[in-house]
């Protein structure tokens, strides 16, 4: 049973969601696979809890641009890994910040690599608490800080960078974003990296001539930052 509020969202997000559901069946009828990956044994072997996917009416905001976010969903700890290994710099050097963290899932797996401070970026305040929760139990050297934004309105820092998105939001939040990253680089150049996973608005990569593509690795896209 939806609360009021639940059901509040659900109207406001329906509309937006049929296009992308419309897209989805035409992937599913010409044998492309769907969005998604299937369930893997992280939280059996970390103790967390980042599994359990969360649609987007039953999450709390900040603000109305939940509309233009996804639901939550994991990320495969292998795709993570596998992104950041392809990356041609030293990791340990740069700052990790994963927009729309969800549950923190990308967060503990960048941990993993070394780096020194790691930070979330979460819409929703229920999932920032969730997120919280696991870093509590999360035992490692690295600085995890988990901010409550909205990315399109969030200061970056200043410092070198690996960016990581997995599809958080739709191109409407992903064009300011990269808007304002690129405002932050222009008035401080630096090394900057952005790991795109199911990259299904990927067309707003291609009018930032700031950014060029280096690989892709699976389901991610990887680009670096060319401000100077």
């Amino acid at each position: 049973m939806l609360t009021i509020s639940e059901l509040a969202r659900f109207l406001r997000v329906v509309p937006r969601r049929i296009p992308a559901k419309v897209e989805s069946l035409v992937r599913a009828v010409s044998g492309k696979p769907p969005y998604g990956f299937p369930p893997d044994d992280f939280d059996e072997r970390t103790g967390l809890e980042t599994a359990s996917h969360v649609k987007i009416y039953k999450l709390d905001s900040v603000n109305g641009n939940y509309v233009h976010a996804q639901g939550y969903v994991p990320v495969p700890a292998k795709i993570v890994t596998q992104a950041l290994q392809a990356i041609r710099a030293d990791v340990k050097n740069h700052t990790f910040v994963d927009l729309g963290c969800g549950k923190g899932r990308a967060l503990f797996v960048a941990s993993t690599f070394g780096m020194q401070r790691i930070i979330g970026v979460e819409i929703s305040p229920s999932l920032v608490r969730a997120t919280l929760d696991n870093v509590a139990r999360w035992k490692s050297g690295s600085d995890i800080q988990v901010v409550c934004a909205d990315a399109s309105e969030w200061e970056w820092p200043r410092e070198d960078l690996v960016v990581f998105l997995y599809n958080p939001f739709d191109g409407v939040i992903l064009s300011k974003v990269l808007e304002n990253l690129h405002r932050s680089l222009c008035a401080k150049p630096r090394d900057v990296w952005i790991i795109y996973c199911s990259a299904s608005h990927g067309r707003c990569f291609e009018s930032q001539k700031w950014i060029e593509e280096t690989g892709r690795v699976g389901p991610c896209i990887l680009y670096h930052a060319a401000v100077s």
